[in-house]
């Protein structure tokens, strides 16, 4: 081979970037390792944008194999070669003809740039082996007249076998063109759809020498590609890695069929399937891995896994229904508790099972709170199969599913039938109670009318005979609400109501609490229409023990959360809202109600820092509120203290 000077002497390397012949240096894989000025603008571009670069991107595919077969030849016989293409010049495709001398090995190493413009850039594939410095020279007649006359007999015309035969040769190169220009942007396409996708691509043979490798693994493992195609799995991949892998290709060579699975390496996992690529015989000879990070997959799995089993074993019912009312999951609980299996019960309309016993106030809010996309709560009876009906405290949340607004419903009850048997018990003591009370204090009151005629009392004393004669008649009517707030909770209740002057009764209501304001220390106040002084007459339709139970509640619940020297204001009158015409009645104190307790206020049994409370007292006004056809509303900050109102229709004059 001959002996090419070395290049480390910049001013030959001047002369080469500066000579008037286009000149490059090529390595034995086809891509350029230098190119001078000459033939970069030749092609209208920079030599820095042509270094790295193979020759494929700028010669057809005959001219690419012509020069790579005049490459292997000069390089292996180490003799001068000549090679004519057509190169992509500024003035369009121009016929050059390309002379090719063998280079030294390592000459590429020597190469230094020159001006910043020649020499290697980084991220460029090093010289393979050995490299030719090509001279181009342009061809004298022009294109489209390149193929060769045929030149029997000086001057003779061609006889019509050798035209035919002429012919033939133009329509087989034609043919031949096509399809190496065809396989040139198949291969581009493929590099670049490689390229375009997230999967890591590995394209190697038998012996693990990689082939190809898309942009995806190369940036996976931080080789560049051009280091990694030409070298062995071994050289760049850990040995968990290649144990793996050299594993799963003896299986796919001996029987032929892709192989999947998923590894884990490094706390990452990864979802892969190696290809065979056979040849003539059916024997493969490549092999195609392609790889797919799948760790937040499976971290979803895994917390989903978590959740799963954390609602099958919550110890409570849990549903998922859909909008149109089909279900479509059901836990481990709800088939432990009702006796039906999953298979009974999912896909199939929950109402057509019809479990619930459900009064017509509950059925009501319940069909509100799915319609307008609220929470439900509430506790509610469900029927068995077989064995005894229990009781569950349910709630009811829809969730969002899909962007479109699709929507699930998730039902979540817990079994309180041994509280409700507790509570039976308890409420038929209590009824047992009640019963025995009326008696005494009917007895109480009797002697009571007694002194109260006998006429010999100061008027002192006939003021706290009549203090505890309705003191009396407040506990008679206790006993006989408890039975009425019972068919309030169950649903039963019908309101009638009647006419009541709300201001008579809260002035009743204030002056029988007024000593035991005054023993605790706090000041009792009434206001009528924002005037402490007026008690006209306000009218609203009610049940007079009701509304006396509901004002004794509220206005006992603000004593009691009062402290010396506060004050506790009653007020009353009409405002207009979009209801109409309304009455309001607000309980007012300074003390603000604990953060801990202002969402579950009106709630049964909600208590906070009260040594006896039992959480009753705002529970059965709201229940009374409620039943009585008005609204309950509770505020609470530190600017204003707390305040209750409740709202009720107000009664025309006329009625």
């Amino acid at each position: 081979m001959l002996n090419a000077p070395q290049y480390s002497n910049p001013s030959v390397l001047q002369a080469m970037h500066s000579s008037p012949v286009p000149f490059a240096i090529n390595d034995s894989r086809g891509f350029f390792r230098y190119v001078n000025k000459s033939l970069a603008s030749l092609l209208g571009l920079t030599p820095l944008k042509m270094m790295g670069r193979p020759d494929e991107d700028f010669l057809a595919m005959p001219d690419v194999c012509s020069l790579q077969d005049a490459v292997r030849f000069c390089i292996d016989q180490g003799q001068v070669r000549h090679c004519k293409v057509v190169l992509p010049t500024t003035k369009g495709r121009r016929g050059y003809t390309l002379t090719l001398f063998p280079l030294a090995p390592g000459i590429c190493d020597d190469m230094e740039p020159c001006g910043g413009s020649a020499g290697s850039q980084e991220g460029d594939p090093p010289c393979q082996g050995d490299a030719v410095a090509l001279l181009a020279y342009p061809i004298e007649e022009a294109l489209q007249n390149k193929e060769t006359v045929n030149t029997v007999g000086r001057g003779a015309a061609p006889s019509p076998a050798a035209r035919l035969a002429t012919l033939a040769k133009k329509r087989t190169r034609v043919r031949t063109t096509h399809l190496a220009e065809s396989l040139r942007r198949s291969r581009q396409a493929e590099r670049a759809m490689l390229d375009a996708t997230s999967d890591l691509v590995l394209l190697y043979d038998v012996d693990g020498v990689i082939l190809q490798v898309n942009q995806a693994y190369s940036e996976r493992i931080g080789i560049p590609r051009w280091n990694l195609v030409g070298r062995k799995l071994v050289e760049v991949l850990p040995p968990e890695r290649i144990r793996t892998r050299y594993a799963d290709t003896r299986k796919v060579l001996e029987t032929g069929v892709p192989k999947r699975g998923i590894a884990v390496y490094e706390r990452q996992w990864e979802e892969y399937v190696l290809y065979p690529l056979m040849d003539k015989e059916g024997i493969p000879d490549r092999f195609v891995l392609f790889i797919r990070d799948v760790t937040d997959t499976k971290r979803r799995e895994l917390e989903l896994r978590k959740l799963r089993a954390a609602i099958e074993h919550a110890g409570v019912v849990m549903v998922v229904v859909d909008e149109k009312g089909s279900v479509e999951y059901v836990n481990s609980q709800y088939t432990k508790l009702t006796g039906l299996q999953r298979e009974d019960v999912q896909g199939r309309k929950y109402t057509m099972l019809r479990p619930w016993r459900l009064g017509p106030t509950k059925r009501m809010a319940l069909r509100r709170a799915v319609q307008s996309g609220q929470d439900w709560h509430d506790e509610v009876q469900y029927r068995r199969r077989s064995g005894p009906d229990v009781w569950l405290d349910c709630s009811v949340t829809p969730v969002v599913r899909t962007p479109n607004g699709d929507r699930l419903f998730v039902l979540v009850g817990k079994d309180i039938t041994e509280r409700k048997k507790l509570e039976e018990i308890r409420e038929g003591a209590e009824r047992v109670v009640r019963h025995n009370l009326k008696s005494p204090l009917n007895t109480i009151l009797n002697a009571m009318y007694l002194l109260e005629n006998c006429g010999e009392l100061n008027p002192e004393q006939q003021e706290f005979l009549t203090l505890g004669n309705e003191a009396c008649r407040r506990v008679l009517r206790q006993l006989r609400m408890s039975m009425t707030l019972f068919r309030m909770e169950a649903g039963t209740y019908d309101f009638a109501g009647e006419p009541v002057d709300v201001v008579e009764m809260l002035d009743s209501a204030l002056q029988a609490a007024m000593v035991r304001a005054e023993r605790i220390g706090v000041e009792l106040a009434l206001v009528v229409n924002g005037n402490a002084q007026e008690r006209s007459p306000l009218w609203l339709r009610a049940e007079p023990e009701c509304l006396a139970c509901l004002v004794d509640n509220l206005l006992y619940n603000a004593l009691e959360a009062s402290r010396p020297g506060q004050r506790v204001e009653v007020a009353v009158d009409k405002v207009e809202s979009s209801q109409g015409e309304e009455l309001s009645l607000r309980f007012s104190n300074p003390t603000v109600v604990p953060e801990a307790i202002r969402s579950s206020f009106f709630e049964k049994y909600a208590t906070y820092g009260k040594r006896n409370g039992t959480g009753l007292g705002t529970y059965s006004a709201r229940l009374i509120t409620v039943c009585m056809h008005g609204r309950i509303y509770m505020n609470s900050c530190p600017a204003t203290g707390t305040c209750v109102e409740v709202r009720f229709p107000l009664l025309a004059r006329s009625h």
